[in-house]
């Protein structure tokens, strides 16, 4: 099949109970964005707030991930992503919690991956991945045209959600510093 829908969805849960005109019309695009994707039969979903391995990549194996709603995770989809990372040298981990296989292989759903979810209806199977913050760009960069490359080629209709907010680093007194990545660009004047 092929990739067939890529997104980015912010995460913050005022989102459910918008109580200004901005977040009602996020919350408004958020709804369209999931009823165009939910009849694809999969999501890779990438987060920033699950198992953060420092200097590592981690794709969730666990076969389940669930926070009051349970997700089956594709474990195909996440060891292809996983073994096409390693043979390209990037810092990637597979991470699994419980047992290996099962109901027992469980773990916790975060909410910059429940959030987005939560708009798209019929969601299948998921493949959870949580870059961290020390993984340099150009790599992340490179991690992303593998997982575009997999997604393209593999048997199945998938969706790509990135999971982010604010880059939380538009200040030097604020959580992270400051980040060039996060200035805001005017629109350009059409000539």
């Amino acid at each position: 099949m092929m990739l067939k829908f890529l997104t980015m969805m912010p995460h913050g849960d005022e989102v459910f109970n918008p109580k200004d005109n901005d977040t009602k019309e996020l919350k408004n695009i958020m709804e369209i964005i999931g009823t165009s994707a939910e009849d694809l039969d999969e999501f890779i979903v990438i987060s920033p707030h699950n198992i953060r391995i420092m200097d590592h990549i981690s794709v969730i194996i666990s076969e389940h991930v669930s926070n009051g709603k349970d997700y089956i995770t594709d474990r195909k989809l996440a060891d292809l992503i996983y073994a096409e990372a390693k043979k390209r040298n990037l810092s990637i981990v597979e991470v699994n919690y419980g047992a290996l296989e099962g109901d027992a292989s469980r773990i916790p759903l975060d909410w910059g991956t429940s959030i987005p979810l939560e708009f798209i209806k019929n969601v299948k199977r998921i493949v959870l991945i949580s870059p961290a913050r020390k993984i340099e760009r150009a790599a992340l960069i490179k991690f992303g045209e593998i997982i575009a490359d997999i997604s393209e080629n593999y048997n199945k209709e998938i969706g790509i959600i990135v999971s982010a907010d604010n880059a939380h680093a538009h200040r030097k007194d604020g959580p992270y510093g400051f980040s060039k990545f996060a200035k805001v660009i005017p629109e350009q004047q059409n000539s």
